[in-house]
């Protein structure tokens, strides 16, 4: 029995010893390093792709509304710009009978001035023919 005891004993240093040498080949085996770095470059590229797609989704989401809000922002100046043209029409022919009204004005000012003036005058006449009398 002690040489089974041995056998057992032998076989399971070999595989303890196995089992040493293949996590130490693992550890110094270059590929397998290679292979990490790459899962670990993979891994870090996947994230930061991530954290890009959603800067680049934000980025698309702002430049959308800015694309809206300019729409709106024309539209509302176009209302606005008929609208406008629409009281300078009005404005105008406003102006044209108040320039109409204020010559109309202006010649019969002009009327009652040269009447005052003609019945001043008459009536200065008329004072003096008194007085001379």
């Amino acid at each position: 029995m002690q040489a089974s005891s041995s056998i057992i004993a032998l076989v399971g240093l070999l595989a303890i010893g196995g089992s040493l040498a293949a996590s130490s080949q693992d550890q110094t085996n270059p590929l397998a390093k290679v292979l990490d770095l790459v899962d670990e470059l993979s891994a870090k590229i996947v994230k930061e792709g991530e954290v890009e797609q959603k800067a680049y989704d934000e980025y698309l989401q702002w430049c959308q509304n800015a694309v809206q809000e300019t729409g709106f922002a024309i539209e509302t100046a176009t209302k606005e710009k008929g609208e406008l043209e629409a009281k300078l029409v009005e404005v105008a022919a406003e102006i044209e009978t108040s320039t109409s009204k204020i010559e109309e004005l202006a010649a019969a000012i002009a009327t009652n001035e040269a009447d005052l003036s003609s019945a001043t005058s008459i009536r200065e006449k008329e004072a003096a023919e008194f007085a001379k009398k």
